[in-house]
């Protein structure tokens, strides 16, 4: 016993955990009644260290985190969300009446082997005679997106999962995000993007909806969660059964802050959370858990402003700033521009004074070589929104990932964070 003591891997507590668990074994190798295995992962419960979790079933450093999950599973001071979740992610098209939603959800285990995964056009929200324009004036643009995710697919039987409303900025839309908020999804949530055409990408070219066809972004929200629950209804919908209304977080870009936080008070008790990407809280102060993030060199929203309304905050508040990122890093078209296919530039020539150099700039903003590569803010802005939804979801019942260590998870990456919790 004096030399198992001396062994630097020697763990009693382990030690004691295996016995019981060979115990319990042998207790069940004496009875013909099967082990409870409530997640159907064919690990028994007694030794499931997530038993209603069928995608984990070990924590290693009882960081609350699954193995599978965790990027440091020997380390209970770290724990990452950067990397892709347990789960493979579909996507799929719903209709909102005059406008769209683009919903991103777990999809059932093996039901993508085979298949393309989905892409889409960044002209797509073009009329078909401008995409036609576009590509006559500029037939060399190449701006396709191929997505981590895969269309019309079944969705997890392993739901309900919180729903995420998100909202995007001015001059963007639906889809204008698809791959970081794919990488929220494969965390275990379903994320549904709408296209706020007030302040969309025709409407800031003069090709939006008329004033009094416009809807508040308030509405907008709930109108976005009632077709998810009519789906969630639906048993022949890819997303029946899927998505978890009473568990709602809201998330906007720029303008999108407009709908995320148009329920910041406690009104609506299904709404849980708010994160703000490169914006700020509008009209009242939030009751909420809030997350501000954004890129330190933003040229629209600046550090400067926004911790001014982060110290206005109740806790729980967070704030996060990356180095090298802008304003526009969160969007798929960003890494486009980063890979050296100026698509603005194209733009500007096909649109001309609709495209003003301000614009040309903001779009741009954090898309240059001098800035971090877009799926490396992705990685920095998919951690902390995990980390933040987990938290407030009460999926973690510590704040995993959000302790003031969290920078150290990123290498070289700069990132200024701050957070105060209740």
């Amino acid at each position: 016993m004096d030399t198992l003591r001396r062994t630097p891997l020697f763990n009693s507590h382990l030690l004691i955990r295996s016995l019981l668990a060979f115990a319990l074994l042998l207790l069940v190798a004496c009875d013909s009644t099967p082990a409870p295995d409530m997640d159907g992962d064919g690990v028994p419960d007694f030794s499931d260290a997530f038993p209603m979790d069928p995608t984990e079933t070990r924590d290693f450093d009882e960081d609350g985190v699954g193995d599978r999950l965790d990027a440091f599973p020997e380390d209970d001071t770290r724990t990452s969300y950067a990397s892709a979740g347990p789960y493979t992610v579909g996507v799929t098209t719903l209709e909102m009446g005059d406008r769209q939603l683009e919903v991103f959800y777990p999809i059932e285990e093996g039901s993508s082997e085979g298949i393309e995964p989905a892409s889409y056009d960044l002209i797509d929200p073009f009329p078909a005679s401008v995409q036609d324009l576009i590509l006559l004036q500029a037939p060399d643009i190449n701006a396709s997106i191929t997505l981590p995710a895969y269309r019309d697919l079944p969705s997890s039987r392993y739901g309900p999962f919180p729903v995420v409303l998100f909202s995007h900025g001015s001059g963007g839309f639906r889809r204008a995000y698809s791959k970081h908020l794919a990488g929220i999804a494969s965390h275990g949530f379903v994320v549904a993007s709408i296209d706020h055409l007030e302040w969309g990408l025709l409407s800031r070219l003069g090709l939006g909806p008329p004033e009094d066809q416009a809807r508040e972004a308030g509405e907008l929200v709930l109108a976005a969660l009632a077709v998810l629950d009519t789906e969630y209804q639906d048993p022949g919908s890819v997303l029946s059964g899927t998505a978890d209304t009473s568990q709602v977080a809201t998330i906007g870009h720029s303008a999108g802050g407009r709908a995320a936080f148009a329920f910041s008070s406690l009104e609506n008790t299904d709404i849980k959370a708010l994160i703000g990407y490169a914006t700020v809280p509008f009209e009242e102060t939030p009751e909420k858990p809030v997350l501000l993030l954004l890129g330190a060199e933003d040229l629209a929203v600046t550090t400067e402003t926004t911790l001014n309304v982060y110290d206005s905050l109740l806790p729980e508040k967070r704030y996060v700033a990356v180095t090298q990122a802008g304003h526009n890093s969160f969007t798929d078209q960003c890494e486009v521009i980063f890979g050296g296919n100026d698509i603005i530039a194209a733009a500007q020539t096909i649109f001309g004074p609709a495209f003003p150099d301000s614009l040309v700039a903001l779009a741009k903003d954090g898309c240059m070589p001098e800035n971090l590569a877009p799926s490396e803010f992705w990685r920095v802005a998919q951690h902390f929104t995990v980390a933040h939804l987990r938290r407030a979801f009460s999926l973690n019942a510590e704040p995993s990932g959000l302790t003031e260590g969290a920078p150290g998870l990123f290498g070289d990456i700069e990132v200024d964070y701050r957070f105060e919790e209740p």
